[in-house]
This record gives C-alpha cells, structure tokens and sequence, in this order.
C-alpha cells in the first residue's frame, strides 16, 4: 500500500526539517582533501591532554588555509561561470551574505502518504558565522507556492542569530527576511502567541506576519502586537497595536481576566484572512490582516478542552485544522481522535471531522465520523495494534486524513522489538485505509514536524513579474539569474531524490 510518484495536481505530506547540503564540504572532497574531522584525529592522535587544546587551534588554523580557502575559491570560480537556476530576491544589503550562498532543493517529492523532502544548498564563505547555525532550515508555514522557514537559532524576540528564508516554487526563487527588531517585541513586555509565523500569498507578492500577546503587569492581556512584512514595500517590518477576543477566565483570588489562548496552529483562511488555532479552545480568525485596523473573532471548537494541572500537553496529538477551498468559498476543518491515550482498547477510538464556513455561519457541522475499530480488520491495523496520532487534514480531498500510526507498548506485551511508525492514509467516507508508508526507524523524525502542502502544484508555473518586483530589481540592483525552469543542479524533477 505505498503512496507512488506524485500528481502535478496533487498535495503532498512535507518534513518540516530542511537539513544542508555543504557545497564546500562536496568541493573539498571533490579536490581528494579529507574533512577536519579526520585530520583533527590524526593531530591530536598521542598528544597528551595538556597540550591538546593548543593542537587543535593550530590544526583548525592549518586547515583553513590549506584546504578550505583552496576549496572556498575553486567553488565560488565554478559558481561565476555556471550561475544557479535559482533566483535570489534581495531587499537590500541586509543579510546578503547569507542570500549568496544558500538555494532550495527538492530531495524527494513522492505522492502521499509518503513524506517529501527539501534540503538547502549553502556555500557560505569558511570563516562565516552562518556555518555555526543549526545544519537545518525549520519550515513554519506556507502558502499556495509560498515556503517561509526559519534559519539559524533566531525565533522572534529571542534575539538570536539567523533570519527568514522564502522560497518562491513558480518563480523558482528564493528570498532573506531580516529578523523582527528586538525593540519592536522585548521579552519583559511581550510574549509569543504560541506558534510561529503565518506567511499569505498576495498575487506576485507575498506578506509574513507575526502576532505577539502584550503584558500587563507581568500578566499576558488581550493586546496584541502584529508585525507585518510585505514583499512590495521598503522592505522593513511594520508594526499595529490590536485587540484580540480572546476567552478568559477571573484569577484566583483576584477579579483579574486570565487569558490561557496559546495557538498550536496559523494558516491562511481565503486571500486575506488568517486563523490563529488554539486547537483545545478556539480560533481566532481575522478575515482580512492587511485592514488598516484588523478586526478578529473568535471561536470555539467542538470538544472545548479546558487545560488540566499538568498543562496542555501536546494537543497536535490527537487534533489538527486546516483552511480548505471549495467552490470559491472557504472553509476552516477540524479533525479530533476522541478516546486518544485514554484505553487500551483501540475500537474505543473514535475520529471526526467538522467543518465550518467561514461567511455563512459560525457553527461547526460534522462531516464524517469514523469508529477506529472499524480499520482494524485492516491487516495493517491488525497486525501492529497501531494507535492513530498526529492526524492532518487534506487540503485537496474531502474526507482524506491522514494519521501516524505508533504501536502501543502496552499491546506488544513487553516484547523489545520495534514495530514503529506508519502515516495511514484514511478515507472518512468509505470508512477504510487506502495507503501506508512505514517511517524510517532511524529517522528522528517526529509526526509534528509532517504537514500537508500543495506548493508542489506551482513548481514550473511562472507568472510575469509585478511592477514592485520590476522596481525592486531596479533599486536593489539584485544579482539574480532568470531561472530557466527547474535545472537539474538546483531541483530535480518530481519522484527523484539523492
């Protein structure tokens, strides 16, 4: 039952964790020299610990002139005679180090329920301070043909190093955003709202936004700070003051409002709209962020779950959402697995899935309920006595959601064998699993870092360049290269990996 080469048309499942590709490392073996790694061994082999230290800044010191340098030359001569097919979109001299020498690649694209990759291509110079980020890009969120991640150990308002990466796949290009400005959201008097940012696709053009929750008296208030960046403008943050409608609670003891909303999920909702998901209480849906003064609502999901003593725990578990698209019309889903973690028994379990639309009404309607029970005829199901987790919701086909299946321990009876993870497939409306995909068992990887994307239907799919594109290109004096398509050295084509 395994998913097979993708459709053009089609979504795919993708890992969140975009991991580099070392250009000046394949350089230096390519030239037959050995990694650091390797010669730093045989330097320090004998050397007694006093002097080890000493040894190892003088081997770094040697490797750097005598293998790196070469190396980093050999690489940037080969790059000025045969230009990437990837655009690089500058807003300035910000960062511009860091656009130079990273591109996207897609690793592996396949139809789901398997899980597609992307990696970075990085060819920063040896001495730069972008070599001691994180060996991985995290993708936060996306947009049609819209890919935003976070690079380096930045995350808003911690004052890190690193920046926002967007890539563009119908133009083929990608882009660096600069950090939020420390000042605009300090620590002592903002907090964050729960997730990470939203990005909304504008025609050509795209906008990112961040959503911080105020502090009142060291309490978090239903003020907010919204930061905006927009591809077509100066190309700097802006910043609106907000009231959001969040459900509260009097403290204890006192008649202060305790605001406990904490978003695990943000996604566009139509062309403007954005929907902020606190997936145990509500959504917090403005349907147009680029109003002068936006205006939020929010909304209570069925099954309010109110936070226990031990905290939230990890609500993505057994719950997800989604903004969908029919007809011209939006609408906001909801999956739950009911019974998650709470029986052994499996045919206990229990998973729905509600809709709501957007303009027409406020109310939630079921749309599909499955008993879990009933798949476990399934010899799949059967055999591992796997416990439905992490769902996600299909963005392209009604009733198609798909879940993480773990073996339940306590059903293996002790035994020490691994069964691992599987991503089902499940069609609500027949009531049955149409596919599997069993998870590397070395992979590391964990169900919240899948989610479903459709950008895979853009790639190729380039649009004449808007007139703020045009003036950018103008002012920046941007060195980018008309992409010729997808060439092989920066995206193979669908269904290839390496």
């Amino acid at each position: 039952m395994e998913g097979g080469p993708v459709d053009p048309t089609d979504e795919v499942l993708v890992d969140r964790f975009v991991p580099f590709i070392d250009e000046l490392a394949e350089a230096i073996a390519e030239r037959g020299d050995e990694p650091l790694a390797v010669t730093m061994a045989s330097a320090l082999k004998d050397i007694p610990p006093s002097q080890r230290q000493r040894v190892m800044f003088q081997e770094m010191l040697r490797y750097r002139e005598a293998v790196e340098k070469p190396a980093a030359d050999a690489l940037r001569h080969r790059k000025a005679f045969f230009p990437s097919a990837v655009e690089k979109v500058s807003y300035g001299n910000s960062h511009r180090d860091a656009l130079d020498g990273v591109e996207t690649r897609l690793v592996h694209v396949t139809k789901p329920p398997q899980i597609s990759h992307l990696a970075l291509r990085v060819s920063w110079p040896p001495d730069s301070v972008l070599r001691s980020f994180p060996p991985c890009g995290l993708i936060i969120n996306s947009n049609r043909n819209i890919l935003l991640m976070y690079v380096g150990p930045y995350r808003p308002g911690l004052g890190s190093q690193g920046f926002y990466l967007v890539y563009d796949c119908r133009a083929n290009s990608v882009a660096v955003i600069p950090p939020v400005p420390l000042d605009s959201v300090p620590m002592f008097s903002h907090s964050s709202i729960g997730t990470g940012a939203a990005v909304l696709h504008y025609g050509p053009e795209y906008l990112v936004v961040e959503l911080f929750l105020q502090r009142n008296n060291g309490c978090i208030s239903n003020k907010a700070t919204l930061l905006m960046w927009w591809s077509d403008r100066a190309g700097h943050w802006t910043q609106r003051e907000v009231m959001l409608p969040l459900p509260s609670e009097p403290e204890e003891h006192t008649s202060r409002p305790s605001y406990t909303f904490c978003a695990d999920l943000v996604f566009p909702v139509g062309n403007k709209g954005l929907c902020w998901a606190d997936l145990l209480l509500g959504v917090l849906v403005c349907d147009d962020i680029s109003a002068a003064q936006p205006q939020f609502q929010f909304l209570p999901v069925p099954g309010y779950i109110k936070a226990g003593i031990d905290g939230r725990g990890e609500p993505r578990a057994h719950r997800s959402m989604c903004g969908v698209e029919y007809d011209g019309n939006q609408f906001i889903k909801f999956v739950t697995v009911d019974g998650y973690g709470q029986s052994q028994d499996h045919s206990c379990v229990t998973i729905k899935l509600w809709t709501l639309s957007v303009v027409k009404t406020s109310e939630w309607r079921q749309s599909f309920v499955i008993n879990y029970g009933s798949l476990l005829a399934d010899p799949l199901l059967k055999l591992h006595q796997l416990m439905p987790t992490f769902p996600i919701i299909s963005m392209v086909d009604d009733g198609i959601v798909y879940i993480t299946g773990a073996a339940d321990l306590e059903s293996m009876n002790g035994r020490p064998e691994d069964r691992g993870r599987y991503v089902l497939s499940i069609d609500m409306e027949r009531q049955s699993v149409l596919s599997s995909f069993k998870l590397p068992t070395a992979s590391g990887r964990i169900p919240t870092n899948i989610f479903a994307s459709t950008f895979i239907s853009y790639l190729n799919k380039k649009s004449p360049p808007s007139e703020a594109q045009r003036k950018r290109k103008e002012r920046t004096g941007s060195s980018s290269f008309p992409p010729h398509g997808l060439s092989e050295p920066s995206c193979p084509s669908p269904s290839s990996s390496i």
